[in-house]
């Protein structure tokens, strides 16, 4: 059986038309030059570069931290990272104003805002500037 394999191997190494004969119709092609493929990598490094921006981009505007999420009862007026598993967030829930500091195991409460007059002072620095600096400014001001 072996031998059978080889003979057909020897007979294929005499064919010339296999190896590429005078006989051969497969088409020959060039290598492309050295600067095409420069050109070639650069163009691609660059549509990977542009693919990977915009899809960050696209990450930050639907994540949680880049976008505040909201709804009717709740809204998240600000967010100060402490570390990367440690934040504090200004949040409002039911005309109230809650100051939590949020970690990776739990979520304490701070100061709870009940006075209307801070609350209304606060919600309007939200729509002015939402930075931290400011909201407390405003509560410094007892």
């Amino acid at each position: 059986m072996m031998l059978n394999y080889l003979y057909g191997f020897i007979f294929l190494c005499a064919n010339k038309s296999v190896f590429g004969g005078v006989s051969s119709t497969a088409p020959t092609t060039e290598m492309p030059s050295f600067g095409m493929m420069i050109f070639k990598l650069i163009i691609s490094l660059v549509i990977i570069v542009v693919i990977l921006y915009f899809s960050i981009k696209i990450f930050k505007k639907y994540s949680s931290q880049g976008k505040f999420i909201s709804n009717k009862n709740s809204n998240i007026i600000d967010i100060m990272p402490l570390t990367n598993l440690q934040a504090i967030y200004v949040v409002e829930m039911y005309g109230l104003i809650y100051i939590l500091s949020v970690s990776n195991d739990n979520v304490n409460l701070l100061e709870k805002i009940e006075d209307p007059d801070k609350i209304k002072e606060i919600l309007d620095s939200k729509q002015q500037e939402s930075k931290f600096n400011n909201i407390f400014k405003k509560l410094g001001k007892k």
